[in-house]
């Protein structure tokens, strides 16, 4: 149980940015989150906490490209054996697992926290 605990406890950076980037990012932060629009946090200029979350959601985007791709690769293999109902239930899984990170993403900004994603969240593509 400890094992899971460290994999879901995420590292928290919000002491990292100011109260004043956090207010002027947190709109185009949240419109980030949603799926391809991870770049509208870069528009704003000069803000560490924008560029912070515009790094999540495109790890986020990235982790749904890839796992939806694998999920695919096995809907293919696992129909041919007839056992569609086994992706099918990876797939509700995968979905859900989706909004939950979605909304972990959005619930951090609205209450202005810099916290990781569980699993996802500690690889840095934007710097």
């Amino acid at each position: 149980m400890d094992k899971i605990r460290d994999l879901l406890n995420s590292e928290d950076h919000s002491s990292s940015f100011t109260k004043e980037e956090k207010e002027q990012g947190k709109l185009v932060c949240i419109i980030g989150y949603f799926w391809i629009l991870f770049f509208v946090p870069l528009l704003v200029k000069n803000n560490k906490y924008c560029r912070y979350h515009a790094n999540q959601s495109l790890c986020l985007l990235l982790f749904s490209l890839i796992i939806g791709m694998v999920l695919s690769l096995l809907s293919i293999i696992f129909s041919a054996l007839s056992l569609g109902i086994i992706v099918t239930i990876l797939k509700i899984l995968f979905y859900i697992s989706l909004l939950v990170y979605l909304v972990l993403g959005i619930y951090n900004v609205i209450n202005d926290k810099a916290k990781d994603l569980p699993l996802i969240g500690n690889i840095r593509i934007i710097k």
